[in-house]
């Protein structure tokens, strides 16, 4: 009987095969492993589990700033009908050069959470505070006298 090698069959153990403990220690200590084909052999990658959850964070906002942009364009555009997203049905109160800045500010944030300058917590308070202001909006009777105390200053 011809032996795996003898037949052309690559029978070297892979990292998986011969690591596989220690992959499944690390994973169980909180790093999330991931394994790929890459040109037909098995790559594993390791990652902590806090960047792990930094990256959904970032694909989640990203996201979210994709559709504002989107609504935004429509607004900005006289679009009809531009779809707003649900968690940001607030910015209907805001007219077109507000919601720019607030786009400028969300994505400023979001690239600073990049570079390492800034926190997914400052992003979140960013939007609570331009979603509070939104509030205020609402209410007339609130914005008149926001305005005639900024015309008697």
């Amino acid at each position: 009987m011809l032996s795996a090698r003898e037949r052309g069959v690559d029978a070297t153990p892979t990292e998986l095969q011969t690591g596989y403990k220690r992959l499944l220690t690390l994973a169980a200590g909180g790093a999330v492993v991931s394994i790929r084909q890459q040109g037909g052999k098995p790559t594993i990658a390791l990652v902590t589990k806090d960047a792990w959850l930094d990256a959904m964070m970032a694909k989640s906002w990203l996201s979210l700033l994709s559709a504002v942009v989107k609504y935004a364009t429509g607004r900005i555009l006289n679009d009809p009908s531009p779809v707003c997203p649900s968690e940001f049905s607030w910015l209907q109160l805001y007219g077109p050069d507000d919601i720019r800045a607030f786009i400028d500010e969300l994505s400023g944030a979001i690239s600073g959470v990049a570079n390492r300058t800034r926190t997914w917590d400052d992003v979140e308070a960013i939007v609570e505070e331009w979603s509070r202001s939104a509030a205020l909006l609402e209410h007339e009777d609130l914005v008149d006298r926001f305005r005639k105390a900024k015309e008697s200053n």
